[in-house]
C-alpha cells in the first residue's frame, strides 16, 4: 500500500535542481501562477458597496499583475532551457535542462 502513495509524492513533489537561483525561481513562477489562476483571497464583505468595489479593483490588479510577473519569469525559465508541461493545473511544472 505504501508504493502508490509513493508515487503520488514524486508526481507532485517539485523538482529540485542543483542552482538555487534556478530552483527560487521555478518556485516563485509555482506562487505567482496561483496568484495568478486566483489564489490571492481578499475579503471584500465589507460593509459599503464602495469599499467593496475598492476591494474586487485591488484584487483585479493583484490578479493582473501576478499574471504579467509569471509571463515575464517564464520567458526567463525558457531563456535558461526550461519548457513549460501542462497537464492538469494545479499540476503545470517546468523541465529544465
Amino acid at each position: 500500500m505504501g508504493m502508490p502513495l509513493t508515487l503520488a509524492l514524486l508526481l507532485t513533489a517539485p523538482i529540485q535542481y542543483s542552482d538555487p537561483v534556478l530552483n527560487l525561481q521555478l518556485d516563485r513562477w509555482q506562487t505567482l501562477n496561483e496568484q495568478c489562476r486566483g489564489g490571492v483571497s481578499y475579503n471584500c464583505k465589507d460593509k459599503s458597496e464602495q469599499n467593496r468595489q475598492t476591494c474586487e479593483e485591488r484584487k483585479l490588479k493583484s490578479t493582473k499583475t501576478a499574471c504579467w510577473q509569471r509571463l515575464a519569469l517564464g520567458k526567463i525559465l525558457n531563456s535558461k532551457g526550461c519548457e513549460f508541461q501542462s497537464k492538469e493545473w494545479p499540476l503545470d511544472y517546468w523541465i529544465c535542462k
